[in-house]
């Protein structure tokens, strides 16, 4: 496995805090899917780090864990750029 491939499988995206949120509270996708006002599918592709989180999707998020909307820009903010430059290596 490539250097750059491992780097990206532990770049620790948005999705994973979600994710981590979920178990914490014993909540699953369908939950969060429910919340949000998404599609199961779109769910799934947030926690997976595929879904880009607009700033609706962000007021959402902020809304529904109590946690403030800088917070997620930033998180995806970050996320992005890291895997980006990561690509360019």
């Amino acid at each position: 496995m490539s250097n750059k491939k491992i780097a990206l499988e532990l770049l620790s995206g948005p999705g994973d805090t979600i994710q981590e949120i979920l178990d914490e509270n014993g909540n699953d996708k369908r939950w969060l899917a429910d919340q949000l006002d998404i599609s199961g599918n779109q769910a799934w592709k947030l926690l997976k780090n595929e879904l880009f989180i607009d700033r609706l999707l962000m007021a959402k998020l902020a809304h529904v864990f109590k946690i403030d909307f800088s917070y997620w820009y930033n998180r995806q903010k970050l996320f992005r750029e890291k895997r980006i430059r990561i690509k360019r290596l």
